[in-house]
């Protein structure tokens, strides 16, 4: 019988809290992700993709935030979502890459969030960085936020690095 070959360019990772409580975050993110490091081992990668959030800033940060501010998560969703991350970056190292998305919408959204990331630019972003070569660790966390003015009063999410690396919003 041949061999199977399980080796693949880039893993895809999208956690979902099982419900919106804490126990459904624990789940959703810490449990998970423990389930998807133990079958790991049996396949080659090139790249670890995950999804984050930029609910690891709390409510109380203010003014243009980016990779490089330490997160200060002020609710158990953001204190979870930050314990994944540190998981994550534990596990994966220089294979990894972080896409902390703002707020997700689409057309059909009646509201929308203040920092925000229409769904289609999400997918685009993730195909973005399946394509991209990776260049070291230092990209490892990346905000995907579309542009936003930059209010001191307000918690702005900035995604100077992820155009830097050269990914274009669709309108």
């Amino acid at each position: 019988m041949p061999v199977q070959d399980l080796s693949f360019e880039a893993i895809i990772f999208i956690p979902k809290p099982s419900e919106m409580s804490e126990k459904g975050y624990l789940d959703g993110f810490i449990t998970a992700l423990k389930n998807i490091q133990k079958s790991l081992p049996l396949l080659e990668f090139k790249k670890f993709i995950s999804i984050s959030s930029t609910r690891v800033f709390g409510s109380n940060q203010k003014g243009k935030l980016t990779e490089n501010d330490l997160a200060i998560p002020n609710d158990f969703r953001g204190n979870i979502i930050k314990e994944y991350e540190s998981m994550l970056i534990d596990y994966f190292k220089d294979n990894l890459i972080i896409l902390r998305f703002s707020g997700l919408y689409d057309t059909s959204s009646d509201k929308l969030p203040f920092n925000r990331l229409h769904r289609n630019n999400a997918a685009k972003i993730i195909d973005f960085f399946i394509s991209k070569p990776k260049s070291g660790s230092n990209t490892n966390i990346i905000h995907c936020s579309e542009d936003k003015e930059v209010e001191g009063s307000s918690k702005c999410i900035s995604n100077i690095k992820l155009k830097k690396l050269g990914f274009t919003f669709d309108d």
